[in-house]
């Protein structure tokens, strides 16, 4: 897992093999790390946690910023190819 302060490791990202990325600025990292003990805390949070930690196939990036006007959305979707069989 990687938790980042700044945003130079958001092009890195999508080269991973997967898994969750975390990208909480300095000031918000102290109220994202407390929801995140929470969610974990619960059976399906460690759950939805790991499938995602362990899935090769799969980047999930987590950004907080105050540019989001709307709490929490959805977006820069990567679709790749497949190597033909």
């Amino acid at each position: 897992m990687t938790v980042t302060t700044d945003k130079s490791s958001r092009a890195t990202a999508a080269n991973d093999q997967g898994g969750i990325r975390e990208e909480i600025p300095a000031k918000y990292l102290p109220r994202y790390q407390q929801w995140k003990r929470e969610f974990l805390a619960t059976e399906t949070g460690r759950q939805q946690w790991v499938a995602y930690q362990n899935n090769p196939n799969f980047t999930l990036t987590l950004v907080v910023s105050r540019d989001n006007l709307e709490g929490g959305t959805t977006g820069n979707y990567r679709v790749g190819t497949t190597p033909a069989n």
